[in-house]
């Protein structure tokens, strides 16, 4: 995933969301394209957008009170993900990529058959990476996309 996405400063940068998942972690690359089957049987297919990007599922059999605390605290805080309205930067469990992701289903919370809060899945669409840039005024590498344009903008 981290290949194929260019880096992309997110809305929300002051924590990084990093909840993880107690299941398989399904990832969809996936472009803006309308597909259209013509009558004689061909397709035909419109790009509406060049940028890639991927929807992951993070899904849980159990999920930690203070895990669920930061799943919700991300999703309505209006500084953070505001729902889908947001982006944030998600560090990926497997691969330690960091991401610009948003929410992009609806959070669903219920309790448990011991009354703990439990979450089962929450979409992710994934915009694009955190990157890093190279700075020569410091002869280094600044961290993210965000720090080099908020020094040097």
């Amino acid at each position: 995933m981290f290949n194929y996405l260019s880096g992309k400063a997110a809305d929300y940068t002051a924590t990084t969301f990093s909840v993880n998942p107690t299941t398989i972690l399904p990832q969809t690359g996936e472009k803006k394209q309308v597909v259209h089957e013509l009558d004689d049987g061909k397709v035909s297919v419109v790009g509406i957008s060049e940028s890639d990007y991927f929807t992951v599922k993070l899904q849980w059999k159990f999920i930690s009170t203070a895990d669920h605390t930061t799943l919700m605290d991300f999703w309505f805080d209006e500084t953070k993900g505001a729902g889908r309205r947001r982006t944030f930067y998600w560090l990926h469990p497997i691969d330690g990529h960091t991401y610009t992701v948003r929410f992009m289903g609806p959070m669903t919370s219920s309790y448990n058959t011991v009354g703990h809060l439990s979450v089962s899945q929450v979409i992710l669409r994934v915009e694009g990476r955190r990157g890093t840039v190279y700075d020569s005024a410091w002869d280094s590498y600044t961290e993210t996309w965000d720090t080099y344009e908020t020094n040097w903008a």
